[in-house]
């Protein structure tokens, strides 16, 4: 479903702030409006954080090894 399908035309959205005032007066609702608007987005979830050996087993992955530092090597 796309956004254009959602939309509210004029009429509806005042009819909503309208019973919103009403319900919870005019002081209220320009607070929470204000607020909503300079909300920042909270941060995403970070799809790189790796699960431990023991999930990836439940889940039917093979285990994580990292690979060998470059300590380990010997010339």
């Amino acid at each position: 479903m796309t956004r254009l399908e959602n939309r509210l035309s004029a009429a509806e959205i005042q009819a909503i702030l309208a019973e919103m005032i009403a319900e919870v007066g005019a002081w209220r609702v320009l607070k929470a409006a204000a607020k909503q608007a300079v909300r920042r987005n909270p941060p995403k979830a970070d799809a790189t954080v790796m699960l431990n050996n023991h999930l990836l087993r439940d889940i039917g992955q093979e285990p994580y090894h990292p690979p060998p530092s470059a300590s380990h090597l010997r010339f």
